[in-house]
């Protein structure tokens, strides 16, 4: 059985991170599949290869911006 869902990677400055957690929370009410760093980045793993490999298996991504995000290298 093929898996079918679609899942949006978010992007985000962490100082955003309770505004992330309650747009999150809502999309997953709706079946939507989020993919976060802190959620889905287990110990151990190196992060910037996790991160290309989920960009790279997302339907979409969701950029959150703000005036952190628009300075954080990561975003």
């Amino acid at each position: 059985m093929v898996d079918d869902r679609k899942t949006v990677f978010i992007s985000y400055a962490n100082t955003d991170r309770s505004f992330v957690d309650r747009l999150s929370a809502d999309l997953e009410k709706f079946g939507i599949d989020i993919w976060l760093d802190r959620k889905d980045i287990m110990a151990g793993s190196l992060w910037s290869s996790r991160i290309a490999d989920a960009l790279k298996e997302a339907s979409a991504l969701l950029v959150i911006v703000s005036s952190a995000s628009v300075k954080s290298a990561w975003v």
